[in-house]
């Protein structure tokens, strides 16, 4: 993105300050103060679909690891707070013109059920799979690719069912300034090949009048 388009563009950042030795400072309270702060910033833009205003434009809202350290969560993160949030942004969401972008730890959570029941209040989620630090990092059929890119939902707004990919099987890479999302394939199995082909030959097929038959060549082929 050019600098002259950032400098245009109206930004605000929401600051977290944790206090262990207040009794106050829970996941809770943060969540809160997260969402009293987006829709303070909504309403002031003038983001709200009840809003008039003279040119529109979308709100684009970033949260980074919601529900993790950060945000004071103890333990394995899994705080009925963390829901509620979710459940009152994509309701804040759907009567503005704002889009959200939320990254939540997931491999923090030891509950698979609590990841299930946040996944089902947005509406797409994405799993990224880092080949860093696995044995898939050295593997010959990866080689290029940082890791899988898994399309887990995908939204259907305004429709009676989602839209369905050419294929899910998805990869990334990361370069300097930009991250690449492209088409997974598996290089083919050269050596395997050539192996099959020597130990198991195929028989030829020979031609003839009525069809094709196997065997010997006959007089009467063409």
């Amino acid at each position: 993105m050019p600098a002259a388009l950032l400098e245009k563009a109206r930004v605000w950042k929401h600051h977290v300050e944790t206090n262990k030795e207040t009794p106050s400072s829970s996941p809770s309270r943060f969540y809160t103060e997260l969402y009293a702060n987006i829709h303070e910033r909504i309403a002031e833009g003038s983001f709200l679909t009840s809003s008039e205003t003279k040119e529109r434009n979308i709100m684009r809202i970033a949260v980074r690891s919601l529900g993790s350290p950060c945000w004071s969560e103890e333990g394995d993160g899994a705080d009925a707070s963390l829901l509620r949030f979710f459940y009152a942004l994509r309701s804040l969401l759907r009567s503005s013109f704002a889009v959200a972008m939320v990254t939540v730890p997931t491999h923090l959570f030891s509950d698979a059920s609590f990841v299930k029941r946040l996944e089902h209040l947005c509406d797409t989620v994405i799993h990224l799979r880092s080949f860093a630090g696995t044995a898939m990092e050295s593997a010959a059929s990866v080689e290029g690719y940082h890791g899988m890119f898994h399309l887990v939902q995908l939204p259907r707004l305004n429709a009676l069912s989602a839209f369905v990919p050419d294929t899910f099987d998805l990869a990334f890479k990361v370069r300097r300034r930009k991250l690449t999302i492209e088409k997974f394939y598996l290089p083919p199995d050269l050596s395997e090949t050539a192996n099959r082909d020597q130990e198991d030959p195929v028989p030829q097929l020979a031609k003839s009048g009525c069809g094709t038959t196997r065997g010997a060549a006959n007089k009467l082929d063409f």
